[in-house]
């Protein structure tokens, strides 16, 4: 996880800033900015697209089976977790079955049956049966970051994102305040120092003798 918590970010940003009156976080609007671009650039870092954070690619949630709302003969539901971006692998941990999964009109339309699932949404679709009833089914998924709310909140990706997300903040801070210049100047910044860590990333991948995803070793381009 991050060092630097909230209240640390904005400071950051307001000095690098030169202390903009627009963006003092002594007053309530300056907080409310800060809060805002901070968000918008720790979700952005926080894209599989940019880089794929092995601790928001790991998550998972259990389901109990037999316990979720009934949806038509052999056929329950269960309300996946808000923070959900993609499902990667569904799983009952009870008999080491995996799910395969199918589109939601084939699967109302066959009948479920076997070891299928369908996504609608934020519900998970599964057939029931007395045999798996009380067998817990994992989900596995990508999941978005958890929005910093406190001043004390640190994010949930390594602390060498810290100071990526606070420079690129301080890209979307100017932006705001349009001025081109300075926005397009640190953004060019902060791609250089994603680009480091994709770098790492395909360098691992080179050295442990396995290939990381096309989308984590392209080059992370700015966007304007």
């Amino acid at each position: 996880m991050g060092l630097m918590t909230l209240s640390e970010m904005r400071e950051d940003i307001y000095v690098g800033m030169a202390q903009r009156n627009e963006i003092n976080p002594a007053t309530a609007s300056g907080k409310a900015l800060l809060n805002f671009r901070i968000r918008d650039a720790y979700r952005h870092v926080c894209s599989p697209l940019v880089y794929d954070h092995p601790v928001l690619h790991n998550l998972q949630e259990d389901f109990v089976l037999g316990s979720g709302t009934p949806e038509g003969q052999n056929t329950e539901s269960f309300t996946l977790p808000a923070r959900l971006r993609a499902l990667e692998l569904v799983r009952n941990e009870t008999n080491g079955y995996v799910h395969d999964p199918d589109r939601f009109d084939q699967f109302m339309n066959r009948g479920a049956a076997g070891q299928t699932f369908s996504r609608r949404g934020m519900r998970l679709y599964v057939p029931t049966s007395g045999s798996t009833t009380g067998h817990t089914l994992r989900v596995h998924y990508w999941g978005r970051p958890l929005d910093l709310s406190l001043d004390g909140d640190v994010t949930e990706v390594g602390s060498e994102w810290d100071g990526i997300i606070t420079r690129l903040a301080m890209a979307f801070s100017f932006g705001w305040l349009r001025e081109t210049a300075l926005a397009d100047y640190h953004q060019s910044i902060a791609a250089q120092l994603i680009n480091d860590q994709v770098a790492e990333g395909a360098l691992e991948a080179k050295m442990s003798g396995w290939q990381n995803d096309l989308s984590d070793t392209d080059p992370y381009q700015s966007r304007s």
